[in-house]
């Protein structure tokens, strides 16, 4: 699948450059898919940083994105950038309506980057008064309600009070309050409610096909609910998941006997036909079951994410196992063996998920609906995509311990910033955003159970104290320093603190060392 953003790379200014005087170190650049800068975009933010329309580099990125998405679409519809107009921006938000309805995009998203490009060509007659040519810079964007510009303009209501806009833009009314996540209960909940539904609908006495169907439907259900809440996964992506991406990463990782590493034709027939071969079936999880004694917990399933960007999703193994011997082997199979029996013609999708009226793909709203009647029959607040914030929140718990461990349990920019990329991955987003800094905030104020940053700054200074003292300490020494650190953690024993200060007090310690390693806190 091609990545029409694969031509248009960034990079940043290097260090030193000015701009007017003004040092536009680390600001973004734009490169065009012919290898050249793109000049309107650089002095554009360049412009902006000397006008303080900017507070910081990294308040750039929406609009940087937004940018290359417009530059992105000219150069695919061969329209040159000075030719832009109100049709053409128009244009611009009715190619998303596919994006929006299939839930990739908000219509409110839209808007707002609708919003920056129109900035955008109100300000760049500033940044570049010449074009390439020689010849001015034509004026873009008029006053309000004047038609005499190829983008027209209107006064709408803002927080500071009246602000230019463009005249065909939309308000897009606020959806409310963010809607919690769930915890760990409500979402086995939610599992348990999807899987055996069926239970509830036995009063219908349902017997044959239609019983059977039901159940089918329950495991089908849970596994999505799963992809969402373990791998992370949008609806869209759950509803596009299928056997060539998933037999593809078991091909790769030698689980298929026999099948080449890069035969993935061959690597999904043997998946498919283990659904009627027992031993193909054993085959397949024994060597799942000794890639997991080697050490493996996740199986990397390389899939069209957001953006249509190919990206690897790192799937347990457990929920690996389970969409092959449940999903594929068991649900899959029957809806498959059902419509080959009622039409001679009917041909299966690659798609796991199927729906078992039709035995075609199952739509991003159907996926959407599934999860999302769960959190409503509960009476739990949110809905599917909050069981992908689930799997961003428990996986930063996770990803940050590690990395903590793995650095020392030293605070360092270094482990902050692997946790970041390694949250920015599995979010299926191409850099660090306010979103992976949120969770990575909440695994921090998880580990430390405390909001309070001089909390975090004692807690620093104990590890750093432990990393330098550490080799001097004698086997026992580790020991007693281990039990006081469990005394002073004993609500019950509310006196140990105040007898330990006085036993320090008694027999003073040296004094820290002149020179000790630097204490380093934690880098938002």
């Amino acid at each position: 699948m091609t990545n029409k953003y694969e031509n248009f790379q960034f990079s940043e200014v290097p260090p030193g450059t000015k701009w007017f005087g003004v040092d536009i170190a680390n600001l973004p650049i734009m490169y065009l898919p012919t290898g050249a800068i793109c000049e309107p975009f650089i002095r554009y933010f360049a412009n902006g940083w000397r006008k303080r329309m900017f507070k910081t580099a990294k308040s750039m990125n929406p609009e940087k994105y937004a940018l290359r998405d417009w530059f992105a679409r000219c150069h695919e519809k061969r329209l040159h950038w000075l030719d832009a107009d109100d049709d053409e921006l128009s244009a611009f938000r009715d190619e998303h309506a596919a994006d929006i309805v299939a839930g990739r995009i908000s219509a409110k998203q839209v808007e707002v980057k609708l919003g920056f490009i129109f900035k955008f060509y109100r300000s760049i007659p500033d940044a570049m008064p010449f074009q390439s040519h020689g010849r001015f810079m034509r004026c873009f964007v008029g006053e309000p309600e004047q038609q005499l510009t190829p983008i027209t303009s209107k006064l709408a209501e803002g927080p500071g009070g009246p602000t230019l806009v463009w005249s065909r833009s939309v308000t897009q009314e606020n959806s409310g309050t963010k809607r919690p996540t769930p915890n760990q209960d409500q979402v086995e909940r939610i599992l348990e409610h999807l899987r055996f539904k069926v239970k509830e609908l036995r009063a219908k006495r349902t017997t044959g096909w239609a019983a059977n169907l039901r159940r089918l439907e329950g495991e089908r259900n849970w596994l999505i609910a799963r992809c969402e809440a373990e791998a992370g996964l949008r609806r869209f992506e759950t509803a596009a998941l299928n056997l060539r991406d998933l037999c593809r990463a078991l091909a790769e990782e030698r689980l298929l006997d026999g099948v080449g590493v890069r035969d993935y034709d061959a690597a999904v027939q043997m998946v498919v036909a283990a659904a009627d071969n027992q031993e193909l079936r054993e085959g397949i999880l024994e060597r799942i079951s000794k890639y997991r004694i080697r050490g493996h917990e996740t199986l990397y399933v390389t899939m069209a994410r957001k953006w249509r960007k190919i990206a690897a999703v790192q799937f347990p193994l457990g929920l690996i196992e389970d969409i092959l011997t449940i999903g594929i082997w068991t649900v899959r199979h029957a809806i498959v063996d059902h419509w080959h029996l009622k039409d001679s013609n009917y041909t299966s999708p690659l798609e796991i998920f199927l729906s078992s009226r039709n035995g075609l793909r199952l739509s991003d709203g159907a996926v959407g609906d599934i999860v999302n009647d769960a959190f409503a029959e509960l009476e739990i607040s949110g809905s599917g995509h909050r069981l992908r914030a689930y799997f961003l929140t428990h996986m930063a718990w996770l990803i940050w311990n590690e990395n903590f461990a793995l650095g020392g349990y030293r605070f360092d920019v270094a482990v902050v910033n692997m946790t970041l990329d390694r949250l920015t991955e599995l979010a299926g987003h191409s850099e660090p955003s306010t979103l992976e800094q949120h969770y990575l905030d909440m695994a921090l104020l998880r580990h430390f159970s405390s909001s309070n940053r001089s909390r975090m700054s004692a807690m620093s200074e104990l590890m750093n104290a432990l990393i330098y003292a550490g080799p001097l300490l004698a086997n026992t020494s580790v020991k007693i320093l281990r039990n006081v650190i469990y005394k002073l953690s004993d609500d019950s024993q509310p006196h140990f603190p105040y007898m330990l200060e006085a036993l320090l007090e008694e027999f003073p310690s040296s004094s820290p060392p002149q020179n000790p390693k630097p204490n380093l806190k934690v880098v938002k």
